[in-house]
């Protein structure tokens, strides 16, 4: 689903994975067998990074970490 990219600045390469952007509509059209476990997105319409359990999604939050 997500690309990793690497950026080289000032003699330190640095790693980041971009993660897919969806609205709540568009995660809950995606086919269950699209969906593993760990499944991650950046949901659009509640600008939470999201997970999905294999059952449900579930939102990251401060205090869920």
């Amino acid at each position: 689903l997500g690309d990793v990219y690497k950026r080289q600045s000032d003699d330190i390469t640095r790693r980041f994975m971009v993660l897919p952007k969806l609205t709540t509509s568009q995660r809950n059209s995606l086919a269950g067998a699209a969906v593993t476990d760990g499944a991650l997105i950046y949901n659009i319409s509640t600008n939470h990074l999201q997970f999905y359990n294999g059952s449900s999604w579930r939102e990251i939050t401060d205090t869920s970490v």
